[in-house]
This record gives structure tokens, sequence and C-alpha cells, in this order.
């Protein structure tokens, strides 16, 4: 029932198959059949409830319990151990969150596919979504109970370290309690993180149709690709709000890039304009458009103030408290005391916790694991590496293959334990031995390195290349580079790898992958698929992206030519830190180019900002600027200092301005053995001006015609007129 699909023709193939072997295309995972009655662990499943583009629901029945629980299959291609690893982080920080209005996590764990699943709470209502479609939004006086009771659920997970990261209507159910109350519950926590690839939102899109998070309803910077916290929740539960208050998201497009522009850049409607017709007051849309602010400084710093600030308007919007707040004076605020529901909360995780503690101590190799890590990551517990590396090694000597794996990683870099690189070497070649493709990276690594056994780099290849066959991009990265810088190069082997670890969402080797297609290096030549590398690894806020993307369109490489749109990826690139596109904007601003007015004092803040970031280019251009005073105040010596360390880093015209510093004494004391020194290293670098000025320094000052007629002869060749005449006389 599960095989591998190809993202380009749809050929099913075999679960063991890692690409196509038609078009070379990745494949990705896919249910065919129906799992109706088939087994999972101790759960028969009985049907299905849903499906999406990260896994299917089913309901299913605990074969021991007689429970009916909610099975959640994700499908996402985790078949290789790096994201069955981030599955166990994700999930095991999911299970331990005991909130009424958050959905029970019972237990998580991975098919012999190695298809991840939790298995959850069974629950029967209505998804917001649903409500929404059929009458359109919400009343303000039942909205806001509903936000607080959200925000209450965020917060207790928020403590906890753990983000929700795809918030949207289809992810908040209502349940009717057994009292009859109306509870709201919110779904799915973390899940959106365990097998999203970032940097590639527009590849998905174009290949499968989906995307990992929900583009309405995505943060800035989780479109960015960047690092998100729990802001993102707010600004995403900020869009949730205003759609259920007003019938319509606040952020909308008519393509994938619309929508994800429109939060970069766009701005939501006022209540007034989309939904003048409910009178919505304009303290909640204060609220809800504060929780959607674009920089994440501005919004609510915790999902607490939001809830708060949710609290007080609901406080002030009945009757009751109004008359209450005028007659009662302001107390000053106090710490919150915690509820009885909070405590209680508590109790069960730590109840949890000491269940899991009982089960490791009784040799669960998973239960022993969970507790490792949760050491390690200082979740729940007090963090202390010498305790994670101790139950890791239980559940590891017991055979657990992530736990070998991590054992040997904490061998090797004496985390937790005294070093020992041979030990840690024993730790992956147990892993490695049955197939554990985390294992095989680092024994590859072992082997190519020496650490712990002789340097082998034939076994290096064979276990970076088992690893890479389970998609592992470490591995994958590994042997790109060995293929680069092999003897032979093999361009063709290093393209292949390259572009595998960039569709693992690697931002630097998806600039790499660009550059192969730019080039033509190992593949054939394609600008447009050289734009849209470049663009992956811009999405993840990634400076050398932006900077080749700016290239593509200064010369319309890919996409159509556009200096505005050259500039601003630049420019962008740039702010970043990224020293060439700092000294292209120097260079720009210096010669008035790509749609710019000329600045030289513009052109010096940019090459002082990548001169001292040490670009070559740029420390020779200070040292002109400096020299002769343009845009700055001149000062010769500080030329020379500039060019000096341009020239040191073999930069042929700083190496040549240098050698005319020694000769004429200006900024630094006459030196003729400096100025020949100088001036052959430019020379060897065929640097043509300082190839005639080596004739002419030989033909002049030291007499000897036939070498400089040598020199002037390559100055000739470089292309310099006054060596080709110089030639010319002297035949």
């Amino acid at each position: 029932m599960i095989q591998k699909k190809c993202l380009k023709c749809g050929v099913l193939y075999p679960p063991d198959a890692v690409v196509c072997p038609k078009d070379g295309s990745g494949l990705a995972t896919a249910i065919v059949g129906s799992m109706i009655g088939a087994k999972l662990g101790r759960y028969t499943i009985k049907s299905e409830l849903g499906h999406g583009g990260m896994g299917t629901i089913y309901k299913a029945h605990h074969d021991l319990m007689d429970r009916i629980v909610a099975i959640k299959l994700l499908i996402a291609d985790a078949s290789n151990s790096v994201a069955t690893e981030r599955f166990h982080v994700e999930a095991r920080a999911a299970s331990i969150l005991s909130h009424p209005n958050i959905v029970k996590v019972f237990e998580f764990d991975i098919t012999p596919e190695g298809l991840p699943y939790l298995v959850m709470e069974y629950l029967e209502g209505e998804a917001l979504s649903s409500v929404l479609e059929r009458q359109n939004y919400l009343p303000v006086a039942k909205a806001v109970p509903i936000f607080i009771q959200l925000c209450s659920a965020l917060e207790h997970a928020h403590k906890r370290n753990v983000v929700h990261r795809d918030l949207k209507p289809q992810n908040i159910m209502f349940v009717t309690d057994d009292d009859g109350s109306e509870r709201v519950i919110l779904l799915d926590f973390g899940i959106a993180k365990l097998f999203a690839q970032p940097g590639q939102l527009d590849r998905k899109l174009t290949q499968t149709g989906e995307v990992f998070g929900s583009p309405l309803y995505m943060s800035p910077e989780q479109c960015m690709g960047q690092p998100i916290d729990a802001r993102s929740d707010i600004y995403s539960f900020g869009c949730v709000m205003y759609e259920t208050l007003t019938g319509k998201p606040p952020i909308d497009g008519n393509s994938f890039l619309a929508v994800i522009y429109a939060h970069l850049n766009g701005e939501p409607l006022p209540f007034s304009t989309a939904a003048p017709e409910l009178g919505i007051p304009h303290s909640l849309e204060t609220i809800v458009l504060k929780a959607m602010e674009k920089s994440v400084n501005n919004r609510y710093e915790t999902i607490g103030a939001l809830k708060r600030a949710l609290e007080e308007f609901q406080a002030n919007s009945t009757p009751q408290s109004r008359s209450s707040a005028q007659a009662a004076p302001v107390q000053p605020s106090s710490p919150p005391t915690p509820t009885a529901s909070e405590i209680v909360q508590e109790e069960h995780e730590e109840d949890k916790l000491q269940e899991l503690r009982r089960n490791a101590e009784q040799g669960d190799v998973n239960a022993q694991t969970d507790l490792a890590y949760f050491y390690l990551d200082g979740q729940f517990v007090d963090q202390d590496d010498a305790l994670a590396y101790y139950w890791f090694k239980k559940a590891a000597d017991g055979g657990h293959l992530l736990a070998s794996y991590r054992v040997g990683d904490m061998l090797r870099q004496g985390q937790g334990v005294q070093k020992d690189l041979q030990a840690a070497f024993q730790y992956f070649k147990f892993g490695s031995d049955k197939d554990y493709s985390l294992s095989q990276y680092n024994l590859g690594w072992a082997y190519e390195k020496g650490e712990g056994i002789a340097p082998d780099l034939d076994m290096a290849f064979y276990w970076y290349q088992k690893s890479a066959q389970q998609e592992n991009c470490a591995a994958n990265m590994a042997l790109a580079r060995l293929y680069n810088f092999g003897s032979p190069r093999n361009p063709e082997q290093y393209a292949r790898y390259t572009i595998k670890a960039a569709e693992m969402g690697d931002p630097d080797m998806q600039v790499n992958a660009g550059n192969c297609y730019m080039y033509g290096d190992g593949v054939k030549q394609n600008y447009e698929e050289a734009a849209t590398w470049y663009l992956a690894a811009s999405q993840q806020d990634y400076a050398p992206g932006k900077r080749q993307l700016g290239y593509c369109y200064l010369d319309g490489n890919g996409v159509p030519q556009d200096d505005r749109e050259a500039y601003r990826w630049m420019h962008e690139a740039a702010t970043a830190g990224d020293a060439e596109a700092q000294a292209y904007l120097g260079y720009w601003y210096e010669e008035g180019l790509c749609g710019l007015t000329q600045d030289i004092s513009a052109a010096f803040k940019w090459y002082s900002k990548a001169a001292l970031k040490k670009n070559p280019h740029s420390q020779h251009k200070m040292g002109q600027l400096t020299f002769w005073g343009d845009g700055t105040k001149r000062n010769e010596a500080t030329a020379v200092t500039w060019y000096e360390r341009a020239a040191e880093q073999g930069f042929a015209r700083a190496q040549y301005d240098l050698a005319l510093c020694y000769l004429s004494g200006r900024g630094i004391e006459k030196s003729v053995e400096r100025y020949e020194f100088w001036l052959q290293e430019a020379a060897n670098q065929n640097l043509a001006e300082a190839q005639y000025e080596m004739g002419a320094h030989l033909e002049e000052d030291k007499n000897d015609l036939h070498e400089a007629r040598q020199w002037y002869e390559k100055a000739a060749k470089n292309g310099d007129q006054h060596a080709k005449d110089r030639v010319l006389q002297l035949r």
C-alpha cells in the first residue's frame, strides 16, 4: 500500500526506490489503496477521517484497551533518518502538552516503511473552517471567548518551548463535552515543522501542488524561511482572528507567490472596509492588527499579553463591567496566580515524566531515548549532558539506532562524557551496519578525517553513498565536496549530489546548484533553473542567494532584465552582510550603473563595509579612493595600508599600485626591492599594466633589453597598447 511516486511523471515505484529511473526526479512517499483493516502497532485502522498534504488521519481501535483513537499517518517523505530524528524531537514535545484546549497525543512511532504516525484522542466535532464556510463569520460576543481559550492553549505550549507553526481554521475544532458545554480544541502542534524543507516553497508548489504550512496564515518570517519563534504563532493567530470576525482572510492573492508577497509587503484592510456592516469595535481591530504586525518586535511580545488584551476588551464590552470600572479605582497590577487547572496540568506533566523514568529504568529503550533528549534539550527537566549521555548509552546498548548515533556523536565531541574517537567509531559502525543513515554519514566522516580509524577515502565514499541513498542531506553535501575537490574533479557527480542536497533545503547547496546551471558545470546550462535555485536560497534569507538573484536580474539571465529588481536583491544581500554584494553596490554607485545616480560617497560607504570583511577588490578600491581623496579625505598612508591588505590576498591590481607607491615613496618609504617584489607578483598574474611596467623597468633601469622584450610581448598579448607599440619599435 505504501509506494514512491515520481514528482514529474507520476509513475509509482517500490518503497525502497530513491529516484525515478526515467527522469532522475525525486520521489515522494504515497499510500496506494485502502488502509482500512490494516494494523499500525497495537491499533487497527477502522476508517479514514481526512487527508491533506502532510498525511492522512484515520479512526482506529486500540486492540488491548478497547479505545477509539485518531491516528495521523505522516507521508511527507519521512524515509530518511534526519527526518525521523526531527519527528522524534517534535512529537516528543507535542506529546508532553496537557491542556483542555489542546488535543491529547498518546504516543508516536514509525512504521516499518519509515512513516511516522501520531496517536491522538478521537474527537467528534466541527472545525472552525467548516463553521466559517457555513455562516461566514462569528459574532464578536461568541468569537472573543474562543480566542481567549486558544490563547490559553498557545500560552501553555509556548511556556514549554513548543511552537504550533501551522495555525489555521482547519486546525481549530469545536467539541461538545459530556455536560453539553462547547469547548475549542487546537490540533496538530509542531507537525508543520516535521518535514518542511526550508527554501522549497515555490518548488514544492510547482512539483506537487502542496506546501507545508498554510500560506494564508503564514508569518512574514515563515514565508521567507527564516527561524521562527512564538511570535510567528501570534501573527498566524491574528490572521485567524481577522477571518473569524470578518469572514475574509486578511491576506489573499490569486497565486501562492502573490499571497507570500502580500504577507511581506501588503497590509490588511481595516474592518470598516472589509466588513462595514458588522460594526466590529475599533478597539478589537487594534488588538488583531497588532498581532499581525510585519515586524516581530512590533507584535505582542507573548501570547499571554495578547490574551490579557482580549480579556480586557471582553471585560469592557459588558455594561456591568463598564460601570464597575468607573466606580472602582484602578489597582496596581500583580503577577497572576496559577489557576487550579494550571496546577493540575503541571501535576499531570510531572506524572508523565515519572512514568517515563519508570519505563526507562525498566529497560524500555524508547523511554530511555526520550528521557535522554529531555536532559539534552533541558525540556521539562534541568539540562544535563552527563545524564543525557547516560540514558542514550543505556538505549544504545539495548540496540536503539538513534541512541547509538547520539552516543557516538557525544563521544566524538566530548559532550557529557570524556572524548573517545575510537569508541565513537564503534557506535557509528553499529548503526551503519543496521543501515541507519545518520550513523553511516558519521562513519564516512570518521574514515575521511581519520577519527578513531586510519583514513580511508574509499571507505568514506562507500558510507557517504550508503547514507546519501537514504536522502541524508549532509552525506550528499560531503559527496559533492569530494567530487568537486578530488583529483581528478568529476563535475557530473559534483552537480548530481549538489542538486540532491539543494532539494533537501540546504541554502548554500541551493546557491551551488544554481551556479551549476548558470555555468553549465556538470549539467546542461539553464538560466531559468539557476534563477529558481537562487530564489529558493533567498527564501531562507540567505544573502549569497539574494546576491546571485541580483546578478540574474542585472543580466536578464533566467528572469526578465530589471535594474530595479537587481538593485533590490543586491541591496538586501549587502544589508545582510554579503561582502561581494557590498562591493557590487560600491561599483554601481561609483560608476552610476544599474539605474543609480553616480554617488562617490555612497560608493565609499559600501566599499568600506566590504573591505572590512576582507574583500580584496573593495580593499583596493578603498586604497584608490583614499589615495586621490574621492568620497573621503585624501590620505596616502591610509591608501597604502589598504593596498597592502588587498595585495597580501593576491589581488593583482593592488600589488601593482603598491609597487608604484614603493617606487615613488608616496604614502610609504621608497624601496626598490619592495617595488620589484610587488611588481613581479602582479606581472606573474598576467596583469598587462604590471607586465609593461616590468619591461620598462628592465629596459631603462636594468639595461636588459632581452628580458624587457619578453615582458613587453606578454603585456601585448594581454591587450596593452603601449606594449604593442614598444614591441613594434624593438623589431
